[in-house]
């Protein structure tokens, strides 16, 4: 009975309960039909448009402005998209005022009036008071064209803009009033008036360095930019009023004190004095501190791959220095440097000091965070629309799948830059990682014209020419031909008076695509001997020949180490049944002349093997160039002329402020010719002409050696050695004129003087012993319009009983040694 009525209660609930969740459904029914039908009544009581009046636009056309609204004529007008509609029009930058409202017609229609107010059109810009720019400049400079559409709100935007460009002039007191005004030529247009009261130009007077105590301010006052004015500011911009470069100067300050050991060293503030309408007084605040030194050096790597031990050698300082900012960061890069020949590329090491203050002492650690070591997975080549992939991908030091590490990066880099196809510095890696130990590398590069068509003059003392003289030429040249990496070049020379030099060439490097070179050339020159005085005409002489090239590299012992062999062959004449000695007498001379002047064919053999690791053929700044050469003439296979000829030659480039602000080169070469055979004689032509610009500058060609007292005529040396140095450095922005100082030193000895009896070399040849000449100067290296070099040589050891001059000038074509 308990049971029954237990369970007729829960049958009771449960209808209950049904009945009334029924109850509620039909409610929330009825609750939602009446929603829809109240919001159907609300969009039924909107008003239709009749019709949209469009007021206030003169030029726009309506149908542009009605294709704009989210409104159309016998749809209902919702107000909640007046919004929209003010946006879409003003999205067409010509009206300034844009409202939209309504004006009812009937009992549920309206009309809609969208009514604008345009900018004005301006179509003129008058600026008055301006006399440091041109209008023109103006215009492009504060982007304004004729029919712009300008607001007083525009112009005042505009006038700021316009203010910044005086600032940036040192305008510094400029004032600059607007206003917009009719044009009285076209009502319908408006003209902005800009008027300005430039002021005075404001230039710096002084720069104070307050608080600078222990360290001289004259000891990094020339590292900043902020800088008094002086009479040649034009060529340095100082004087000048700059906050971003304040900025900087401030940092400037404060890492030269910290580099100097003054780890809590601060610049507090800077402030700008007015001194009058024209001047102001620049003063840095500095807090200089104490000085502090190391008391204990750490490198932290988690990894068991090195020991601290192993990288702490990568440190620039021991404990017990004195602290240097920029040896924390040399540290830095040679941890990394040293990381990344792991394939550790990403490797991040980051220092960390604790300074005791009390002390003056810091703790250093620089903690190692590795990562994963990379491997190559594509390696990928932008930017050579003309140079075909092979052509760099051979120059690349790696391959897909290959350890990727700093130095084959490095490297890869400074052989594709060497190839002188693409602008220097636009040779860059890009890394990508594709998955922890793979990653893709892109090589960004941008191609340089290596074409050329160059008219060239020279001026000055030259082969053979004791006189400065003009010369000019035609070179045509192309290197790269094609994408396929081999060159070609022709060579057309002249005198005002004769043709001078024709040469062809052409060359393949990578020949068949192997490391084998291969080239041919053939030349025809002439050369007349001004200095060959005493003689019924001038010696001239005239050569030909032709030669092939062949070359590889010597991977097994080192992949820039060179071997080149090469073979030709041409044939010297002279005018020599008019090289009669006259106006004095003199059959030692005579036959000197017939002893230089000799005619036959030369067939020679030739080996270089050559070392060059230099970033650039023109304009390198660093790396070497080591050549070791010969030339063989072997007597069984010439009837007249027979000799063995070494040279050893050496360059070698270093940067000394920054890469490129300062670079030194050192040249040195030492040269000897001797015959295999006494019966045979030596060339004039292969016999060492010492002095002029690829020798000793400030001398004329052959005024260092062995010459015929009597007329000072070249004789030629057997022995030569040469030394110069060069100081280089940038004229111009993008380094297409350099300057440099130059130290040369020389000397060329021995003769050749058969037959002709000792007293007579005694009394008539000079300068056939060793003597080191010397010459310093200064000259121009020009990339455009045409590459160029001009030199100014002083002879430092003048002789002026012997009639030398004082320098000499020269100027010739570009060229690295």
């Amino acid at each position: 009975m308990l049971y029954k009525k237990s369970f007729i209660k829960r049958q009771f609930s449960a209808v209950f309960l049904f009945l009334v969740s029924c109850t509620s459904l039909h409610d929330i029914y009825a609750d939602s039909l009446n929603i829809r039908s109240t919001s159907s009544s609300a969009q039924e009581s909107f008003p239709l448009i009749k019709k949209i009046i469009i007021k206030g636009t003169n030029s726009v056309d309506e149908a542009v402005i009605k294709n704009r609204l989210p409104y159309e004529v016998n749809k209902p007008f919702n107000p909640t998209f007046s919004t929209e509609a003010i946006n879409q029009l003003y999205n067409l930058g010509i009206f300034s005022q844009i409202t939209v409202s309504e004006e009812k017609v009937g009992s549920n229609e309206c009309n809609l009036i969208i009514t604008l107010e345009e900018y004005a059109l301006v179509d003129d810009f008058l600026f008055k008071g301006v006399n440091h720019f041109e209008k023109e400049k103006l215009l492009e400079k504060l982007h304004l064209s004729e029919n712009d559409r300008l607001d007083t709100e525009k112009v005042i935007r505009t006038a700021h803009s316009l203010k910044k460009l005086y600032q940036d002039v040192q305008y510094l007191n400029v004032h600059i009033d607007t206003k917009i005004i009719p044009n009285p030529e076209n009502s319908q247009k408006k003209i902005a008036v800009f008027t300005v009261d430039e002021g005075k130009k404001v230039r710096i007077r002084k720069v104070n360095f307050h608080g600078s105590e222990q360290v001289p301010f004259y000891s990094y006052c020339h590292l900043i930019f902020t800088r008094p004015m002086w009479l040649l500011s034009t060529t340095d911009d100082s004087g000048k009023v700059d906050e971003i470069m304040l900025e900087q100067d401030k940092h400037r300050i404060e890492y030269f004190y910290q580099d100097q050991g003054f780890l809590m060293a601060k610049v507090s503030g800077i402030e700008i004095e007015p001194v009058d309408e024209g001047f102001r007084d620049v003063t840095f605040y500095i807090r200089e501190g104490h000085k502090f030194k190391i008391r204990y050096l750490n490198v932290e790597c988690s990894d068991e791959e090195f020991t601290d031990k192993d990288l702490a050698k990568y440190i620039a300082f021991d404990e017990g220095d004195t602290y240097s900012r920029t040896k924390i960061v040399d540290s830095i890069n040679n941890l990394k440097s040293a990381l990344g020949e792991y394939g550790f590329i990403f490797a991040d090491v980051y220092p960390q000091l604790k300074p005791l203050e009390d002390q003056n002492l810091v703790d250093v650690s620089f903690i190692v965070e590795k990562s994963h070591k990379l491997f190559a997975n594509n390696i990928n080549i932008v930017g050579n629309n003309i140079t075909r992939d092979k052509v760099i991908r051979r120059q690349v030091t790696f391959e897909e799948g290959d350890l990727i590490t700093s130095q084959k990066l490095e490297m890869s880099k400074l052989n594709v830059e060497y190839l002188s196809y693409f602008e220097r510095g636009s040779v860059n890696w890009k890394i990508n990682k594709v998955t922890e130990t793979l990653a893709d590398l892109t090589l960004s590069v941008h191609e340089a014209r290596t074409g050329h068509l160059n008219f060239n003059m020279t001026y000055g003392a030259d082969r053979g020419s004791a006189n400065d003289s003009l010369k000019f030429g035609l070179d045509l040249g192309k290197s790269n031909i094609g994408g396929l990496g081999f060159d070609a070049n022709a060579i057309v020379q002249a005198s005002p008076k004769s043709f001078q030099r024709g040469e062809f060439r052409i060359f393949d490097p990578y020949f068949l695509d192997n490391r084998i070179s291969i080239g041919f050339s053939t030349y025809i020159k002439r050369d007349e001997y001004e200095q060959w005085g005493y003689l019924q005409t001038r010696p001239v002489e005239k050569l030909w020949g032709i030669s092939s090239q062949v070359g590889f590299t010597l991977d097994s012992i080192d992949p820039k180490l060179h071997w080149l062999t090469e073979i030709g062959t041409e044939h010297v004449s002279y005018n020599n049944h008019n090289l009669i000695v006259e106006g004095i007498s003199s059959d030692v001379f005579q036959d000197i002349v017939k002893l230089r002047f000799i005619e036959g064919t030369i067939n020679w053999l030739s080996f270089t093997l050559l070392k060059d690791t230099r970033n650039h053929k023109v304009y390198p700044n660093q790396g070497y160039r080591l050549e070791l050469s010969s030339k063989f003439a072997l007597p069984f296979v010439n009837q007249t002329f027979s000799f063995y000829k070494f040279e050893l030659e050496g360059s070698w480039y270093t940067p000394i402020i920054g890469p490129d602000s300062l670079v030194l080169t050192l040249h040195g070469r030492g040269s000897i010719i001797d015959r295999f055979q006494s019966d045979k004689s030596i060339p004039y032509k292969e016999l060492f002409q010492m002095g002029g610009q690829g020798t000793v500058r400030g001398f004329l060609w052959g005024g260092v050696g062995p010459v015929w007292a009597p007329t000072n005529a070249p004789l030629g040396s057997k022995r030569a050695i040469q030394f110069n140095a060069e100081l280089v450095f940038p004229l111009v922005p993008d380094y297409s004129m350099k300057g440099h100082f130059f130290y040369d030193a020389g000397a060329g000895w021995r003769t050749v003087v058969d037959g002709i009896p000792e007293d007579s070399q005694r009394e008539n040849i000079k300068r056939n012993n060793f003597e080191m000449r010397h010459s310093v100067g200064f000259g121009l290296n020009l990339m455009q319009p045409v590459p160029a070099k001009i030199d100014w040589g002083y002879k430092l050891d003048r002789k002026k009983k012997e009639g030398e001059s004082a320098s000499e000038f020269h100027l010739s074509m570009n060229y690295a040694w």
